[in-house]
């Protein structure tokens, strides 16, 4: 297969923390690196002060060297990565565009049509807002205008292939599942040294989520349902890894607010850590729940199944594509506390489940999501749109 040079884009104003959409870049870049192709990263950003630390999606790219360049932009209204894009795509002499969210995706499809290159536009959905958000609403809308236009779509669910409303007009969607990097998240090499200690307590059975801290991650349902298993077995603990979006800290004082008045504190903790730490931080865990609301092909899941963890979802987006009902995990329906509850009780309560659920989902992990199987199957999207036939057409 022929080598290809992509330039990745991403519209990175306002995102701090390593989200799904960073993790699917991370993975997908380097193993697209790994196997001789080249790429570049370009995010538009909003200035920094040179006091600023960077963000943790900016360290954790660094880290694992992968070439980012940044188009720093003044405000949401600056058209700087309009303008500077173009060039960057006849400099690196790109054979490919791949954009990443809405902005990009428009960004993207400026820049293909300007410097002659195809547009591949990868689309998880508009999980940023919730379903009444007219912002939202608009966002989805011109997205969903860029998307008729690019030369392929990957998205990573069925269920989010459906969501995209994009067939009827055929346009070409690849459904790819993420992949999850199975050495990484490795249950026998993960170390806990170094992570701070959620509950003073010992021997405590702990249930954890990971993930940013986001109404429609469903924190608060947790909470509720933490809440109700406490007053059955008191010495199970719980703790919410990640943090707040910037906008939705009133959400996570919130949660914390919630967990108070539900008499859990000492046993409820709201944390984070590196994006480093996460195979760590998911080993101090027993089991780990997804509560979310919308979801499409949930990386924390996969991260959760390959360290061998019992999951519980709920029956949200692309969760049962990934999650075998009382196979690899349990599924709940989506919002349903007391449904979350009793699945959360069956599991603290039966240790052979538990074990089952756990080998289960690592198997899944290791023989389903691989990032080989993920990037070769990008790779063949790459070639159908670098075709000339297809060029001709778009």
């Amino acid at each position: 297969m022929n080598k290809h040079r992509i330039v990745f884009l991403r519209n990175s104003r306002g995102i701090t923390d390593v989200t799904g959409a960073e993790s699917y870049l991370f993975v997908l870049a380097k193993g697209l690196m790994e196997r001789g192709h080249e790429v570049l990263l370009v995010c538009a950003t909003r200035k920094m002060d040179e006091s600023e630390p960077q963000p943790a999606w900016m360290e954790a790219a660094r880290s694992k060297d992968i070439p980012l360049h940044l188009i720093e932009v003044s405000d949401r209204f600056s058209m700087s990565d309009v303008t500077a894009l173009p060039a960057l795509i006849r400099t690196f002499d790109a054979d490919v565009i791949h954009s990443i969210d809405h902005r990009a995706d428009i960004v993207g499809l400026a820049a293909a049509r300007r410097t002659g290159r195809p547009l591949v536009s990868s689309c998880f959905g508009w999980t940023n807002w919730s379903g009444s958000s007219q912002l939202g609403q608009v966002y989805a809308w011109l997205d969903r205008r860029a998307l008729l236009r690019a030369d392929q779509v990957i998205t990573d669910s069925s269920f989010m292939a459906n969501e995209l409303g994009l067939k009827a007009r055929s346009t070409p969607i690849a459904v790819i599942p993420n992949g999850v990097d199975v050495d990484r998240f490795d249950p026998l090499r993960a170390d806990l040294q170094g992570l701070p200690n959620w509950f003073e307590d010992e021997d405590v059975m702990t249930i954890g989520m990971v993930g940013r801290v986001h109404p429609n991650k469903g924190q608060l349902d947790f909470a509720e349902a933490a809440a109700k298993l406490r007053q059955i077995h008191p010495d199970v603990r719980f703790v919410v890894i990640g943090d707040a979006p910037k906008g939705f800290e009133n959400y996570k004082a919130e949660l914390a607010k919630r967990s108070e008045e539900r008499d859990l504190s000492g046993r409820f903790v709201i944390g984070n850590v590196s994006h480093s730490e996460v195979p760590s931080a998911l080993k101090s865990l027993d089991v780990l729940v997804a509560p979310s609301y919308i979801e499409s092909c949930s990386f924390s899941i996969l991260e959760g199944m390959a360290m061998a963890k019992p999951i519980i979802a709920s029956d949200a987006g692309g969760n049962p594509e990934l999650v075998k009902h009382d196979t690899n995990g349990l599924l709940f329906a989506t919002g349903d506390v007391d449904d979350f509850f009793a699945k959360m009780r069956s599991v603290v309560e039966d240790g052979d489940r538990r074990m089952h659920l756990s080998r289960a989902a690592r198997q899944s992990a290791v023989n389903d999501y691989s990032i080989d199987a993920m990037v070769q199957r990008t790779l063949s999207v790459y070639a159908q749109a670098t075709r000339p036939a297809a060029l001709k057409a778009s």
